[in-house]
């Protein structure tokens, strides 16, 4: 297992991580040059069936 200690609460980095959007995040393997964890999101459900965004000011 794979963990990653922060503010005292240790993630397990194999699992992977679901955020507010319902966005899944897992871990690549990586750290950054700090020693953090680095993860790689797949695009939402919800992002995917979305219209084209459109502006009310016509730009």
């Amino acid at each position: 297992m794979n963990t990653y200690l922060h503010d005292g609460t240790e993630f397990d980095l194999d699992a992977g991580f679901i955020d507010v959007i319902g966005v899944e995040w897992t871990w690549n393997g990586r750290y950054s040059d700090t020693g953090e964890p680095l993860l790689v999101g797949a695009e939402s459900p919800r992002q995917s069936r979305c219209p084209p965004c459109t502006t009310t000011t016509g730009r």
